[in-house]
């Protein structure tokens, strides 16, 4: 892309018009020895504005270029050589994509969580302690560069409950281009220690989850426990079960409480995983 032009047509055609001015204003002066010498200079000044002209109309017509201010990449043209084009006519659209401003929806409750850091972003920059966001393109990959949070809108969507949110990703080799389908991952909070179970262990009705419990004589318990956050497959369990307990994680609809039932391991169930459980 261009942004500036040192020396172009534009000059050259001012220097033309000058010279062609003063050797018309020549030619029409009476003659005499001096005149003569006045015309001569005044016919010699008209060939060079014409020449420059010529050059200056040349040049224009050769480089045929729009210069732009941004850097960034271009659409189709939807004219193409030989169109008739005025000032008004829209030659093509550029999108500057370094960095990628790319916008994602989050929840009220999401977005009341975090107000403060949201707040504490916009007067004071970014936290040393703020997380890098992850993008997650169409085809599962995960973009190489990470993110980080831009701007939060200023008003909730009323009929979807959410509250747009921008982050800026680096995009030096133009892979993300406007209109692409991503996720937005981020890594919010970090719970250690935290007690996990298989997410088909978990039944929701009405709001309140339940967990078969498997006591030590193999006899099953409904318990009542208090959900937290969702991750890889897993469910955190805030309150209501403890370290080492064992729970049912296939059939759960047909168990009932007080029945005897053989447990088995389930090994199709992911290990918890070995660093901390984060919130995203």
């Amino acid at each position: 892309m261009y942004s500036t032009i040192a020396q172009g047509p534009g000059t050259l055609a001012v220097r033309g018009i000058i010279a062609l001015l003063f050797g018309v204003i020549a030619l029409m002066l009476p003659g005499s020895a001096f005149w003569a010498l006045v015309i001569a200079f005044g016919a010699y000044a008209l060939a060079d504005g014409v020449s420059a002209l010529i050059t200056a109309l040349k040049r224009r017509n050769r480089d045929g270029r729009g210069w732009l201010a941004i850097e960034g990449i271009a659409g189709i043209a939807p004219v193409q050589v030989g169109d008739l084009v005025t000032p008004s006519t829209v030659l093509t659209n550029v999108s500057q994509v370094d960095p990628m401003k790319v916008t994602f929806p989050i929840t009220e409750r999401e977005y009341l969580r975090y107000a403060d850091r949201i707040r504490e972003h916009q007067e004071k920059g970014r936290a040393r302690n703020e997380p890098d966001l992850e993008l997650i393109l169409a085809d599962a990959s995960t973009y190489p560069h990470p993110g980080r949070f831009y701007v939060a809108n200023r008003q909730v969507d009323q009929q979807t409950g959410t509250i747009l949110m921008q982050a800026l990703f680096p995009n030096p080799d133009a892979i993300l281009r406007p209109g692409l389908y991503a996720k937005v991952r981020a890594a919010t909070e970090t719970f250690h220690g935290a007690l996990v179970v298989p997410q088909r262990a978990v039944q929701e009705t009405q709001g309140v989850y339940q967990v078969a419990v498997v006591g030590s004589d193999d006899k099953v318990t409904l318990r009542t426990v208090k959900a937290g956050e969702q991750v890889d497959g897993l469910w955190v369990i805030d309150k209501g079960l403890e370290p080492g307990e064992r729970v049912v994680t296939q059939g759960l609809q047909k168990v009932k409480d007080g029945i005897p039932v053989s447990p088995k391991p389930d090994t199709s169930t992911a290990a918890p995983p070995a660093a901390p459980a984060v919130r995203g």
